[in-house]
C-alpha cells in the first residue's frame, strides 16, 4: 500500500509535537523499580542477531529482545559519542543542550536524567568505558569514567552493586561499553571472539562479502577481501565481547533486584564502507545513527515495535514509569514522548519525524576534508531528508533505497522545499540562546587524541 505524500503544512505539523515538549499524565505512583542504562559505543542495529543479521554476534541481546520489547526503527540524534549520550540524558537534541563534541562539559543549565532519579530518591551510579563521558556526570552519585575494555568497566560495576547490598533505595546504573569501536590498532581481547566468527572456507567468504554489497557496501572500498573482512570480523568480535559483558551485568543486577527495568541501546553506528566511509560522524545516513533500542522488565507483552523512534525519547519515558515521583521534578522543555505511550502494531499511527545532526568539523586531521557548515536530518518511516548548509541537499526514498544510494532531490522538489522549510523553521524556534558555542577541550586532549578524535 502507498503512503501519501505529507504536504509542508502536515510537515510542520509532525513536527509540532518535537518543538512543544512533553509533560506525560499523571499517574497513580508505581513502586519505585531500579533502572540499569547501558550503551553500546558504536554498535549499528543491523549487526545486532535480533535485527537479521546473519552472524551470531549478540546472542544474549537476542534474548532479551524475544522477552521485551524491540525497537526497529530507533534513531540517534548524533553519529558522535557524547552529543548522543547527552540528547539521551537531556532529551534535548545537541543544538539544544549545548555539548556538541567529544570532551565538552555540559553547558549550564541542563537538566539530566540522573538529576530526575536522584531527586526521586535514586542511587545513581555512572560506569563509562572512556574519560570524556565524565563531562556526563551531573546528578550522578557515584561516576567512574576511564579508558578501560568493557570487561573492566562491568566489573567495577558490579563491585559497585556489591557495595550496596541492603541499600533500600531503588538504583539507576548506567553503563557503556566501548570495544565495538574501531580503535586501529591491536585488539587482543577480541580476537578470540573473532576467530569464532570469521568466515573460515572460500564458499563462506564469498557468500558473506556478497551479504554486506548487498546491504550498501561500497564494491572496492576496502583495498582486498583480507582487509575488508578483517575489519567486520573485529568490529563483530567486539559487539560479541559486549554481548557478553550485558549478559555478566544482567545476572548480577536481576539477583540484587528481578524488578529492574533496562534499557539496552548505542549511541550511533558505523560506517563500515556504506557511502564509501569507514567511521562515524561524517554522516546522517541509517548505518551511521539506526541504532538498537530494547526494553526489558517493562509491562506488556514482548513485541517489535515497527514506528520511529528516538533516542531523545528516553528521558519522558523514565518520567511516565516514575509517574508521581516525578511530580516535583523540574519540567525541562524536552523533545521527546515516552516510547511505550502508542498502541503498537496499528498501520494508521500518525508518522513521526527523527531530528539529527553532524557533529561540527574542525581542523582534526581526520575531518579537514569534511563539508563546511551544518549538516542536519530529518528521517521518517519512508523518507530521509539530509540538509546541508554549504552543499546540496539530498532525498532517499527508504522503502524503495533502504540503503540511501539515489539521491531523489531532483525528482521531487515540492517535497523537499517542504522538508527544508520545516527543518529551518524547527531550528529558529527551539534553538537555546547561548548553547552552541565551542569549548576548551584540553582536559581530554591526550585521551581524545590516543582515541583518534583529535
Amino acid at each position: 500500500m502507498s503512503r501519501s505524500r505529507p504536504s509542508a503544512a502536515t510537515l510542520l505539523l509532525l513536527l509540532a509535537p518535537l518543538a512543544g515538549g512533553c509533560r506525560p499524565a499523571a499517574q497513580k505512583p508505581p513502586e519505585l523499580r531500579p533502572l540499569a542504562l547501558v550503551t553500546i559505543d558504536t554498535l549499528r542495529a543491523d549487526h545486532v542477531g535480533a535485527y537479521g543479521y546473519p552472524r551470531a554476534t549478540t546472542p544474549f541481546l537476542d534474548r532479551l529482545a524475544a522477552h521485551g520489547v524491540l525497537f526497529e526503527n530507533a534513531i540517534s540524534s548524533s553519529s558522535h559519542t557524547a552529543p548522543s549520550h547527552t540528547t539521551m540524558m537531556t532529551s534535548l537534541q545537541p543544538f539544544q543542550h549545548g555539548l556538541l563534541e567529544n570532551g565538552m562539559p555540559l553547558p549550564p543549565g541542563n537538566h539530566t536524567l540522573a538529576d530526575l532519579l536522584s531527586g526521586a530518591g535514586y542511587d545513581t551510579a555512572a560506569f563509562t568505558s572512556v574519560g570524556f563521558l565524565v563531562e556526563l556526570s551531573q546528578g550522578f552519585g557515584t561516576i567512574d569514567s576511564k579508558w578501560r575494555t568493557g570487561d573492566l568497566t562491568v566489573d567495577a560495576a558490579i563491585d559497585w552493586l556489591d557495595s550496596r547490598e541492603g541499600d533500600p533505595r531503588p538504583f539507576f546504573l548506567w553503563v557503556h561499553l566501548y570495544d565495538v569501536h574501531n580503535l586501529r590498532g591491536p585488539r587482543p581481547k577480541l580476537e578470540p571472539d573473532a576467530e569464532r566468527l570469521r568466515a573460515k572456507t572460500p564458499d563462506e567468504r564469498a557468500a558473506f562479502v556478497a551479504y554486506l554489497e548487498g546491504r550498501g557496501l561500497v564494491p572496492g572500498f576496502y583495498p582486498n577481501e583480507e582487509v575488508l573482512l578483517g575489519r567486520y570480523d573485529v568490529y563483530d568480535a567486539g559487539a560479541r565481547f559486549d554481548d557478553r559483558q550485558v549478559e555478566r551485568l544482567y545476572a548480577r543486577v536481576q539477583a540484587s533486584d528481578p524488578d529492574t527495568r533496562w534499557i539496552v541501546t548505542a549511541d550511533h553506528g558505523e560506517g563500515l564502507g556504506n557511502h564509501a566511509y569507514d567511521d562515524h560522524g561524517r554522516y546522517l545516513y541509517d548505518e551511521q545513527v539506526r541504532v538498537p533500542l530494547i526494553l526489558a522488565g517493562v509491562d506488556g507483552a514482548p513485541r517489535r515495535v515497527r514506528r520511529l523512534v528516538r533516542l531523545v525519547d528516553l528521558y519522558p519515558t523514565v518520567v511516565g514509569w516514575l509517574g508521581e515521583a516525578a511530580a516535583g521534578a523540574p519540567r525541562p522543555r524536552v523533545q521527546g514522548y515516552p516510547l511505550l505511550s502508542e498502541p503498537v502494531g496499528k498501520a494508521d499511527l500518525s508518522p513521526r519525524l527523527a531530528f539529527s545532526e553532524r557533529r561540527p568539523k574542525d581542523q582534526a586531521r581526520n575531518r579537514k576534508r569534511w563539508e563546511d557548515g551544518d549538516v542536519y536530518s530529518l528521517r521518517g518511516d519512508d523518507f530521509q531528508y539530509v540538509y546541508h548548509s554549504n552543499g546540496d541537499d539530498e532525498l532517499y526514498d527508504l522503502a524503495r533505497d533502504p540503503y540511501e544510494l539515489h539521491n531523489r532531490i531532483a525528482d521531487d522538489p515540492k517535497r523537499a522545499a517542504a522538508l527544508r522549510s520545516a527543518l529551518e523553521s524547527y531550528l529558529q524556534t527551539t534553538a537555546v540562546p547561548g548553547r552552541a558555542t565551542p569549548a576548551e577541550l584540553s582536559k581530554h586532549e591526550e585521551e581524545l587524541k590516543a582515541l583518534g578524535y583529535l
